[in-house]
């Protein structure tokens, strides 16, 4: 009956032994594990795709250790900043390089001679409806019979067109 009490406390010991160096084992790993990172990336690229504010395939995401590279297209500076912010808070991420271009930098990067011939339209500042100078509602209908606004696949230097 003794010998058996010796075992399991031996027993006991050798698992609370491994225990720890697993623990201090994974302390000592801070995170830079690959699968760590990619973690980082799928959770970053979920909380983007739940967000209704951002279009989450058109931002690329890379995390390098506790670093987040934030790479693509927005619409606009707001969506920008949402777009570090929400990638700030994942546990892990504490630095954030942000690439993101919006639509106004990318034609001031890359002016293309169809903008010119293309008609210029007023920014669109609510779902269907466009404002002219002063804020004032355009009295022409955007869209067809049914109110709804139709929008195309065509782009204007990165940026969807609204027909």
């Amino acid at each position: 009956m003794c010998s058996r009490t010796v075992t399991q406390w031996l027993y006991l010991f050798v698992l609370m032994a491994l225990t720890t160096v697993t623990m201090v084992a994974r302390a000592n790993d801070n995170g830079r594990s690959p699968f760590a990172e990619g973690w980082k990336e799928g959770v970053i690229q979920t909380r983007y795709l739940l967000n209704p504010a951002l279009r989450a395939f058109a931002i690329q995401v890379t995390v390098i250790r506790d670093k987040a590279v934030l790479e693509g297209d927005v619409d606009t500076e707001i969506e920008k900043v949402l777009a570090e912010q929400v990638a700030l808070s994942v546990d892990g991420v504490s630095r954030v390089d942000n690439r993101l271009l919006t639509c106004v930098q990318r034609q001031e990067v890359s002016p293309s001679i169809e903008s010119d011939r293309v008609e210029k339209t007023p920014p669109r500042t609510d779902f269907g409806v466009r404002r002219g100078a002063g804020g004032r509602e355009l009295k022409k209908p955007l869209g067809d019979f049914t109110g709804r606004p139709k929008i195309g696949s065509r782009l204007r230097n990165g940026c969807p067109v609204i027909r």
